[in-house]
C-alpha cells in the first residue's frame, strides 16, 4: 500500500516537472520574442537613442539658425524671408549684413547705413527698385524696366549726336554704340532679375586710406582711372556682407535716371519736381565754373550729385572709331543744361580731375 502511493507521487512529481518545463519553455520563447523580436524592447531601445540623437542634432540646427538669425538682427541684415529668395523683391529689398536700414520706403529712398565697428561703417547705400520683366509689377506701383535707356537724342546724353557725321552714321541705333564690359555688369543685371533691384551708393566715392567710401561731406574721388577705380569699387564691400560692389554699369545709371523721374514719390522733393533732372539738372547740382565741392550737394530720391560736382566713370564703352572708357552725370565747370544729370561722355582711360566714380551694390545670383 505505501509502495503505490510512494509510485503515484513519483508520478505526479514527474509530470509536474514536464509541465514546469513546457512552461518555463514557453516564458522563455515570449521573453526572446519581447526583447530580440520585431518590436521587442531592444529594437525599440534603439530606436528611442536614434530618435534621441536625431531630435539633438535638429534641436542644435535650430539652435544655430536661430543664433545666426538673432546675429544678423543685432549686426543688421535681415532673416531670410520664408519663402527663401523667392520672397525677396522690388518691394521687399533685401539688407547686407552689417548694415541697417535707417530710412525710406522701397519706392522713396530705401537707405541703408553700414553699422559702427564694421567695415563699411557709415557707409550709405540706396535701394533702386527695378525689373526685368513687367509682368512681375504689382498693379500700382511704379516700378523701371532694368536696362540701358537714352533720355533723348541729344549731343549731351547722346555722344553719337555730337555731330552730323556720327548722326548720319549711326542713324538712331544710340546702343550699338555703347556696351557694359566686364562681369560685373552681367551679374547686376542677373541679381536684378531675381532680387528686384540694387544699391546705388548715395554719395559719389571718397577715399579712406585706399579704401572707396559713400559717406557725406568727403572730398571726392577723382584724378583715377577707369581701370583703378572697378579695382577700388570691387574691394570696396567685404564678401562676409552676402554681397559684392562693383563700379556702375551704362544700366544702373539708366534706370536710376529713369527711377528719379518717373517715380511717384520723387522722394524728399516735391512731386514732379524732378520730371526734367536727367536732361537738364540747372539748380539741381554742384555747377561752379571752378572747382569740384565735397560729397552731399543735391539729392533726389536720396541720391546725391548724380549732376554737377564731377563725371563718373561707369563700366559702359563707347566705340567711336576706337574704344572709350564711358563717363555719366554732370560736372562742376559746365552747367546743368550742357551736363545734365544723363550726360555721356567718352575720354582715355586716364586720370582726370573732373572724373570721379560711384559705386553700386548687389546680391550675387
Amino acid at each position: 500500500m505505501n509502495k503505490n502511493k510512494i509510485k503515484n507521487n513519483e508520478g505526479i512529481t514527474l509530470i509536474a516537472l514536464v509541465i514546469t518545463i513546457i512552461v518555463l519553455i514557453v516564458l522563455a520563447s515570449v521573453s526572446i520574442s519581447l526583447v530580440l523580436g520585431e518590436r521587442g524592447i531592444v529594437k525599440m531601445a534603439r530606436e528611442g537613442r536614434d530618435n534621441y540623437l536625431i531630435a539633438a542634432n535638429e534641436e542644435q540646427v535650430a539652435s544655430g539658425q536661430l543664433e545666426e538669425q538673432w546675429d544678423s538682427l543685432i549686426n543688421g541684415g535681415n532673416t531670410p524671408p520664408p519663402g527663401g529668395d523667392d520672397d525677396y523683391s522690388y518691394d521687399n529689398p533685401y539688407i547686407p549684413t552689417n548694415f541697417t536700414h535707417t530710412t525710406g520706403e522701397w519706392n522713396s529712398g530705401f537707405t541703408i547705413k553700414g553699422n559702427a565697428g564694421s567695415d563699411n561703417a557709415d557707409d550709405e547705400f540706396v535701394w533702386v527698385p527695378c525689373v526685368l520683366d513687367q509682368e512681375k509689377v504689382k498693379p500700382g506701383d511704379t516700378v523701371q524696366t532694368f536696362g540701358k535707356h537714352f533720355s533723348n537724342l541729344t549731343a549731351q546724353t547722346d555722344p553719337s549726336r555730337h555731330n552730323a557725321e556720327h548722326a548720319a552714321y549711326w542713324g538712331t541705333d544710340e546702343a550699338s554704340m555703347f556696351s557694359d564690359e566686364g562681369n560685373s555688369a552681367t551679374s547686376i543685371r542677373e541679381s536684378v532679375g531675381t532680387y528686384g533691384g540694387f544699391y546705388i551708393a548715395k554719395y559719389q566715392a571718397s577715399q579712406d586710406n585706399e579704401t572707396a567710401k559713400s559717406v557725406s561731406e568727403s572730398s571726392v574721388w577723382n584724378n583715377i582711372t577707369r581701370t583703378n577705380a572697378i579695382i577700388k569699387a570691387e574691394r570696396m564691400i567685404p564678401t562676409s556682407t552676402g554681397c559684392k560692389s562693383a563700379l556702375v554699369s551704362g544700366e544702373c545709371w539708366d534706370t536710376t535716371m529713369q527711377w528719379m523721374v518717373k517715380s511717384s514719390t520723387n522722394a524728399g522733393n516735391e512731386t514732379g519736381k524732378n520730371g526734367n533732372y536727367d536732361v537738364d539738372s540747372s539748380g539741381k547740382g554742384y555747377y561752379s565754373q571752378s572747382s569740384a565741392t565735397n560729397t552731399g550737394y543735391y539729392a533726389v530720391n536720396g541720391i546725391y550729385d548724380m549732376a554737377g560736382n564731377v563725371f563718373e566713370w561707369t563700366t559702359e564703352n563707347c566705340t567711336d572709331g576706337d574704344t572709350y572708357p564711358v563717363y555719366r552725370g554732370g560736372v562742376y565747370y559746365l552747367s546743368g543744361s550742357a551736363a545734365p544729370a544723363a550726360c555721356r561722355g567718352y575720354d582715355y582711360d586716364a586720370e582726370h580731375s573732373y572724373v570721379g566714380f560711384r559705386v553700386v551694390l548687389y546680391k550675387d545670383v
